[in-house]
Order: C-alpha cells, then structure tokens, then sequence
C-alpha cells in the first residue's frame, strides 16, 4: 500500500429520512438507541447510481465495488477496492426523540383505507445531519486502469454531486419525498505511506499528508424536475382519523397547520389510475389487464423492486378546527364542541348500543403537488407524454369535488374544491399550461392534453389481446 485516499461526507436532509430497522415502522439504531446508517445500505446506494450511470462515469461497478461474477464458468467473488463506514446520524437539537408520522394503507381497487391499516412510523427530521467516509488504499500491486486516484476523485465528486441534485435519495419512503439531501461539506485527506515520516504521522497522529476541500462536479445537467400543483379548499371540513389526538395547536393569526399524509394522497392517485386503465380495457381479458394496471402503476407510482417517477408531498392544511355550538350541560368530554354521530349496524339498521362517536374535522385552504422526476433508465422506456393525461384526469377529478380525499365521505367530508391546475414543464422551451378544472381550457392547452391522451391509450393497449 503506497496510499490512503479518505473521502468524508457531511450530509443535511432537506426532507424527512427514513432508515427501517428489524421492527416495523421503527428506525435502525445502535445498542444505545442512537440512530445509524449502516455502511451496507450506503454501500448499496452507490452501487445503485453506479450501474444506472456506468456509461457516463467510465468505471465499471464491479472494479470499484466488487460482486460476484462468472469466469470460466465458476462463480468468483471481488472484493471490494473501498470501504464505508457506518453513517452517524446527529438530530437537530430541537428533537428529544424521534418524530413520527402517520400513514394510511389504501385499497388499490377501491381507492379506500384499508380497515384497521392506519400505521405509525418514526423518522429522521429535517436537518438531521449524517455524517460518512468511503477509503481506499492503493498501492502498485493493487493499482486497477479503471481505479486511480484521478478515477477515484471523479467517482466522489460526481457521486457528491448527484446527492446534492436530488438524483440520489436515501433511504425508504422516497415516493413520499424522504430522502433529499444536501451536501454540507466535502473532503478529501490523502494518506502517503511512501517514506517513514509519513508513516509515523498517520500511527501516531492519525495526520493525514494533504486535505482538499472538494467541490460535487456532476456528471451531467441536473435532472429535470416536473410539477403538478392544484391550490383549493375544503369548504365542508375533511377528516382523517389521526385528527383524534393529532391537531396541532392554533397560530397567532387563530388558524392551524394541519398535513394529510402523502401516503394517503398518493395510494389515492394510485387507485384511480389504476381504474381508469380498467376502463380503457374494459373488454380485454382481466387477467391480462390486471397485468399492464399493475405495469402502469407500478411505473408511475413505484413498487416492491421499483422506484417510481412520482413524488408525492404532505397535503398541507391551513385552517382551523370545526365546533359545534352546545349546551353547558353537554360539555362532558375531553373535546365537548366536536361533531358527534351514531355507529348504525348495517344489517339491521339499527343503533350500535354505546356507540355515540366524536369527529375532529377541519376546514381550511391546501395545496396538492406532484412531482415527476423521470429517469434516463426507465424500464420499459416509454415517452413522457403518456403519464400526463392520466394524472390530470385523476387531479381534475379531485379539485371538482368527485373524488373526496380522507375519510367520512359519505357524508359529504373530503370534498376539493380548486379552480385551476397548473402543470410546469421545465427545459429547453419552458412551458406552463393552466387546466381549469371545471371548464374548458386554451386550444394549446386542449391539444397538449389530447396528445397525451393518444400516448397513454398507446401505451394502455400496447401487448394488449382484445376480445
């Protein structure tokens, strides 16, 4: 060994993080109950980004991060030419504890939550700070034409570069918008073991040689970012079961901030989409539609080996609770002005004895948005023109007060009320096109949408059998 090349990274979330641990909806840490990112799940990332960026970078994976391969038709195992650390996680001082957030388990055929599946989950807030370094030591004998120190520091800085543009998330969750990071600070200390000096420096002093305040040099343009926004109101109050304990206390100015989760918003963006297709192939064999519903959705949305190209951010609310005006003698309970109703049996339709329940509801403005982030490595590849019909049709439904978001709707709860949705197409040629929900929109508009229309109906009966 002739040297050590020690690359330290200084990472702050800019949204939530979520890193599992063994329990469900738990975060992974140490004996002493401090979180960590392990150096696997790092290891991992990279890896990732590597092979989806392998033409770019010029560096093949395999040599820099090892694997098994076949040669000579045996099984033969690289070891890795780097190694990482586990990541320390530091949480801004403000946070005792984790926090936590609720989620909601949505019926993809229905569109409903799923009974008894509301979830609680712990994670890292934003401006929790991970902190990681990735080493390695060469030397002659180990020296690679694909890894030099010049390969290697193009590597880290292209790398860097990637998390600091979004491109790289960490962690779980990122269909909810966890895992944005940026790059606080960006190191390089290079170890030379090539006389006795230098030698003694780094066993006794751990002193590295030089130290070089990096700059991310990313590999290509930053990655495009599309976005859906629809602002409106929800003029009859809207429900979610976590309100019970959960609403915040009011603001100065007499209103509350008040977040319906992404997860629930998103599973029901997700199920009608999925409807829709079955519509489209309303005459195909159902297990074939089944199929491509799931292909689309899974695309779009994201799926168990899949990162989807759709974020979807916190509804955030912000208003004020709804009180119901009573007597003295009836403010017998914990929150006496909420609403009240009867459980009803649906077999007999009668009262369920002991039933008499509260609901915490809240009225106020919100903003749904969406982002899309597509990927130069989409499998199957298909052209962006095809997800913006489908998504439109499901936001229009939504802002017309059709598709109620939260739970009571059948009573009127959850009704959207928006004017317009705006969709921003960034690039080249800049556009923003302005989609009025309950009306007809400008001719460029209409034939923007229409041609959207056509691809996604291509891209529905693509592979399709029909009767």
């Amino acid at each position: 060994m002739i040297s050590r090349q020690v690359y330290r990274f200084d990472l702050e979330a800019r949204t939530p993080l979520y890193f599992g641990g063994t329990e469900a909806g738990k975060l992974l840490t140490r004996a002493n109950g401090q979180p960590v990112v392990s150096g696997n799940a790092i290891g991992g990332l990279l890896r990732e980004w590597m092979k989806n960026n392998k033409d770019l970078l010029g560096i093949d994976p395999l040599v820099v991060m090892g694997d098994e391969e076949m040669e000579s038709e045996k099984r033969i195992f690289r070891e890795s030419k780097i190694q990482i650390d586990d990541g320390k996680v530091c949480l801004p001082h403000a946070y005792k504890k984790f926090p936590e957030k609720v989620g909601v388990a949505i019926d993809p055929k229905t569109g409903a939550p799923l009974k008894g599946q509301q979830y609680t989950y712990e994670y890292l807030p934003v401006g929790t700070r991970i902190k990681f370094e990735v080493s390695c030591d060469l030397g002659e004998s180990s020296f690679d034409a694909n890894l030099t120190k010049e390969n290697l520091l193009h590597l880290m800085s292209a790398w860097a570069a990637a998390i600091d543009h979004e491109e790289v998330r960490w962690g779980g969750k990122k269909s909810l918008r966890f895992g944005v990071c940026k790059i606080v600070s960006f190191v390089l200390e290079d170890y030379d073991f090539s006389s006795a000096n230098a030698i003694d420096a780094y066993l006794f002093e751990r002193r590295p040689t030089s130290v070089h305040i990096l700059k991310p040099k990313p590999l290509k343009e930053t990655v495009t970012v599309f976005k859906l926004q629809m602002q409106g109101s929800f003029p009859y109050g809207v429900y979610m079961a976590d309100f019970e304990n959960r609403l915040p206390a009011k603001q100065s100015n007499g209103k509350q901030q008040i977040s319906i989760p992404s997860s629930s918003l998103k599973g029901l963006i997700r199920s009608e989409v999925r409807r829709l297709v079955f519509k489209i192939l309303s005459h195909a064999d159902s297990v074939l539609v089944e199929r491509k519903a799931e292909q689309i959705t899974n695309i779009l949305f994201g799926g168990a080996d899949l990162a989807g190209i759709i974020t979807v951010h916190d509804l955030q609310i912000n208003g004020i609770e709804v009180k119901v005006i009573r007597s003295v003698n009836q403010l017998n309970d914990d929150f006496p002005f909420s609403p009240k109703y009867v459980k009803i049996d649906r077999i007999t339709g009668g009262v369920v004895e002991s039933q008499l329940r509260r609901q915490r509801e809240v009225q106020g403005d919100g903003k749904i948005t969406l982002e899309v982030r597509p990927t130069s490595n989409q499998d199957p590849p298909f052209d962006l023109d095809t997800i913006w019909f489908p998504l439109i049709y499901v936001l229009r439904r939504i802002g017309s007060g059709q598709l109620p978001i939260g739970g009571r709707t059948s009573i009127g709860l959850g009704i959207f009320h928006a004017h317009e949705l705006r969709i921003e197409l960034p690039g080249d040629s800049p556009r923003t096109f302005i989609v009025n929900i309950n009306g007809y929109s400008d001719k460029e508009t209409m034939d923007w949408l229409r041609r959207s229309y056509e691809r996604f109906m291509e891209w529905c009966y693509d592979e399709m059998e029909m009767d």
